[in-house]
């Protein structure tokens, strides 16, 4: 991250990221959340090994909205039959994710699922325990968050929220979600093949993607 970003916090917090939302059916949740709120649809994805798809929604100031639906037995299944529909994780990228986790530590917080072996994109989480009864995810990434293009691989297949989407590009995101036809840009991804995108590295044409918590020990 560059240096001159405005930190905040004990723990070093340079933006709130997104909220992630669970629920049963994305495609019912957007009349909500696309249509009378007016998220731009920026990323999907389906994740048929951990049993879960996600689509995230962008709205004017850059915040993003991130819906998140079981395929199939996994976290999000287990999630949803013990609380039901309702806010899963924050997500808050930090300067230094090491020096965070350790203050948090020290104040008492329960802090589960480290993982620092990827620089783009290093994460923790605050249990719901220690957080109010919500999963707070800390996430460290050497991207600029506030730069348009920038793109990077990872565990949960990231972009910064502030990049912009083109609106074909949006569209047809929603189109290839709901199994629809696509119109326009070729290079578009279908479901089927973001995550063999995603995992390519930072030449993806699109730039338009999320992240998502999807560590099972996040539930405890």
């Amino acid at each position: 991250m560059q240096s001159d970003h405005l930190v905040t916090g004990e723990l070093g917090v340079e933006a709130l990221d997104h909220t992630a939302i669970a629920l049963h059916d994305i495609q019912a949740a957007l009349p909500l959340y696309r249509d009378l709120l007016g998220g731009a649809p920026s990323g999907y994805e389906h994740i048929s090994s951990k049993g879960f798809a996600w689509m995230s929604l962008r709205y004017p100031n850059g915040s993003q909205v991130e819906l998140l639906a079981p395929t199939g037995p996994g976290f999000l299944q287990t999630f949803l039959a013990k609380h039901g529909e309702g806010v899963h994780h924050m997500t808050f990228i930090v300067h230094d994710l090491r020096a965070a986790v350790a203050r948090a530590k020290a104040t008492g917080l329960r802090i589960v699922d480290e993982d620092y072996h990827e620089p783009r994109w290093q994460e923790a989480f605050i249990s719901p325990r220690s957080a109010f009864g919500t999963i707070v995810q800390l996430a460290q990434t050497n991207l600029d968050v506030a730069e348009p293009n920038a793109s990077a691989t990872g565990r949960w297949r990231t972009y910064p929220s502030t990049s912009r989407a083109p609106s074909t590009i949006a569209c047809n995101l929603a189109q290839a979600m709901l199994g629809g036809t696509s119109r326009g840009p070729t290079d578009v991804p279908k479901p089927q093949s973001v995550l063999a995108m995603t995992r390519s590295g930072p030449t993806m044409s699109t730039k338009c993607c999320s992240r998502s918590a999807t560590s099972s020990g996040c539930s405890t």
